[in-house]
């Protein structure tokens, strides 16, 4: 399952690259609780499963605290940010990952290219080792208050 917040285009993006991709989306908007306490959280106490999106970071605390008494952690993320009129990104994950990451995040479609890299992590390849980086790129529809962030939680596979 693939989570995204529909009051950001660039979250949309994602959300619809995901979905181009085969995989399973759900839409919200800002509020995790509907969709925690419908879908996830009887999910995760049964067989905790991998899930990944492009929220704001409220959702992503929820979400990643909640996840730890399912034995999940956020293995990926990316926080996305407008800084000064220009688009940073912050990176943490597996060092193969993120150089990935590093490949696609410029350009006008760098929302996309995160469902990609999302889709790929979210399927089992990333380990629980990390790196980070920073990266700059396009612009983002969000104020310099508001962030961005992409990320996967998952069941830790120790390298």
């Amino acid at each position: 399952m693939t989570i995204f917040d529909e009051r950001f285009p660039e979250s949309v993006a994602f959300g619809k690259e995901v979905g181009r991709l085969g995989e399973a989306t759900r839409v919200i908007r800002g509020d995790i609780t509907q969709l925690w306490y419908n879908n996830i959280h009887a999910q995760w106490r049964e067989q905790p499963l991998a899930i990944a999106g492009m929220t704001a970071p409220g959702p992503l605390f929820c979400l990643e605290r909640w996840g730890w008494d399912a034995g999940l952690r956020v293995v990926y993320r990316a926080e996305h940010r407008s800084v000064h009129g220009s688009l940073q990104h912050a990176f943490t994950g597996p060092p193969h990952v993120l150089a990935e990451a590093e490949t696609r995040v410029s350009g006008p479609n760098w929302a996309a290219q995160m469902a990609r890299l999302a889709v790929t992590c979210h399927h089992g390849i990333c380990k629980s080792d990390e790196a980070s980086f920073t990266g700059f790129g396009d612009m983002l529809t969000t104020t310099d208050d508001e962030a961005l962030v992409s990320w996967v939680i998952a069941p830790v596979v120790r390298a």
